[in-house]
């Protein structure tokens, strides 16, 4: 994103292994929120860290349409999770969404994939995560692949007013089975890590 001449500067490499805090996560794209390591692999943790993953709040998020598909992947694959979540609906531009999921606090995380896609929609997408996303210490963690050049170069200018920091994850610290070369992962925060 920097690269597209956003004013954001590219930051050193991520560690998305960072244990300093409980994170909750949510994509506002295909609607499953989940804690910082996917909640797929929960099970093969340790159990110290499971029992971390407990504590933390996750919300997966659909639009009306998707969330009967959401509902039945969660019953499929509930077991993997440490607790059962709460189902959210969520379009960006529904102002009522987003103040009944950022009560009664924001997310330490929010997690999206696949999400800028059209131009139009990201003045939304932008004001979504700002919405979600704690203040003070609120991160995003963003996967995706060019589109439209279009909405990519709309993303990459309006999202810096929000979160000024973006970080390209390094595609040798991303799981050799989903790295693929024509998408990329990117930490948005606040402002840079101490």
């Amino acid at each position: 994103m920097a690269a597209a001449g956003s004013s954001a500067a590219l930051q050193a490499p991520v560690s998305l292994n960072d244990k300093r805090r409980p994170w909750a996560a949510v994509s506002t794209a295909t609607g499953q929120r989940g804690t910082a390591g996917c909640a797929q692999s929960a099970s093969n943790r340790s159990r110290s860290k499971r029992r971390r993953l407990s504590r933390v709040a996750t919300t997966p998020t659909a639009t009306a349409a998707v969330l009967p598909a959401l509902r039945r992947k969660l019953r499929r694959n509930g077991r993997h999770l440490p607790r059962a979540p709460r189902l959210a609906q969520l379009h960006w531009n529904f102002p009522a969404h987003l103040a009944q999921l950022a009560a009664p606090r924001r997310y330490d995380l929010v997690v999206a994939a696949d999400v800028v896609y059209v131009q139009e929609s990201v003045p939304h997408l932008v004001a979504t995560m700002d919405a979600l996303a704690d203040a003070e210490h609120g991160v995003v963690l963003l996967g995706y692949q060019i589109r439209s050049p279009e909405a990519h170069q709309a993303f990459s200018d309006a999202v810096p007013a929000a979160f000024p920091v973006i970080e390209k994850v390094p595609r040798e610290h991303l799981d050799q089975e989903y790295a693929f070369e024509e998408s990329d992962v990117f930490v948005l925060r606040r402002r840079p890590r101490q």
